[in-house]
């Protein structure tokens, strides 16, 4: 925001309709996603729709929300994000600028004001807080304005210390919601029972369901605004001098490496990490580092880049 390449991509007003909808990407079995407006440049969200276990997932799928009535009226960043039910314990998240503008009539003052919304739930960012496998993250608290698709258990759904959430979190020993929507300023956190439990459970590993791809916002009816590099063809390559494989390896147009596939001349980094996913930064190009199918070393980590657990799926608004 307030560059060339962050100006608006779509103008919403308030108290009507939008929607967003998923690109190409891993679709990881679906999960819970959120979308959020901020007025700050992103350093605070309030949470205008929650879909627990009720995240798209089709490519092509979209759905629907509500502009809040009482959103301020200005420029904003608009934010999606996802917890998958599938795979890595990851946090993906897509963002554009858009622009907010007055209802064209008077509207009811909402039941909770824009002010008071919750901020985004953060979980699987190393921050004590991790969503269960296979299970889709039922937000502590989701907001006045939620999709509830699929059956999601009350208890369970992540481990360790969840909260506060924009200094609000139900309270108690088990994870998940309230079934009063009541909140207090206590974090949520979970039993040994339940934690003892999550933790037997088989721990994800990186496959070529995990892809990371890069961003594409797209507003409606005009040409996309990209906020990554497109996605390289795919070409033959040769493993590195320093490899241990002799079969033909392939340069990954996917951000996965390893199993074939290298990290060298991929638009996603030159390093293939310990869990098998390229980029260019110390997480991707020292411990565990896989030479076979890329490079390695700390001459390498001067290029700043995402976290590698900050996968992201494309997302069109």
């Amino acid at each position: 925001m307030g560059t060339p390449g962050g100006k608006s991509v779509v103008t919403w007003a308030a108290g009507a309709t939008a929607n967003w909808t998923i690109g190409e990407g891993a679709l990881h079995g679906g999960g819970s996603c959120q979308v959020a407006l901020s007025y700050d440049s992103g350093k605070s969200f309030r949470v205008i729709h929650s879909y627990i276990g009720s995240c798209p997932v089709a490519v092509d799928a979209s759905a629907d929300f509500t502009i809040p009535s009482d959103a301020p009226a200005g420029e904003a960043m608009f934010a999606w994000t996802w917890q998958n039910e599938i795979g890595n314990r990851e946090f993906y998240m897509s963002c554009a600028s858009v622009t907010i503008e007055g209802g064209s009539k008077a509207r009811d003052a909402p039941a909770v004001a824009f002010s008071s919304r919750p901020d985004l739930f953060l979980i699987n960012l190393g921050n004590g807080c991790t969503s269960v496998e296979s299970t889709a993250v039922n937000y502590p608290d989701p907001g006045p304005d939620a999709d509830v698709t699929r059956s999601t258990s009350d208890s369970g759904s992540f481990v360790g210390t969840c909260g506060p959430v924009n200094g609000v979190a139900s309270s108690g020993s088990t994870s998940g919601s309230s079934s009063d929507g009541n909140s207090t300023s206590s974090p949520v956190s979970v039993s040994s029972a339940t934690a003892a439990s999550a933790s037997s459970a088989p721990a994800p590993v990186a496959s070529s369901s995990t892809t990371p791809i890069s961003i594409a916002i797209n507003p409606t009816g005009t040409a996309a605004s990209s906020a990554a590099s497109g996605v390289a063809a795919s070409a033959p390559a040769s493993p590195p001098a320093s490899g241990k494989v002799s079969r033909t390896v392939r340069v990954s147009t996917d951000g996965i490496c390893s199993g074939g596939k290298t990290c060298t001349g991929s638009v996603y980094g030159a390093c293939c990490s310990k869990d098998g996913f390229c980029g260019d930064g110390e997480a991707w190009c020292d411990a565990g580092c896989q030479s076979s199918f890329g490079s390695c070393g700390t001459t390498l980590n001067s290029t700043p880049t995402v976290n590698p657990k900050m996968r992201r799926r494309s997302l069109r608004v």
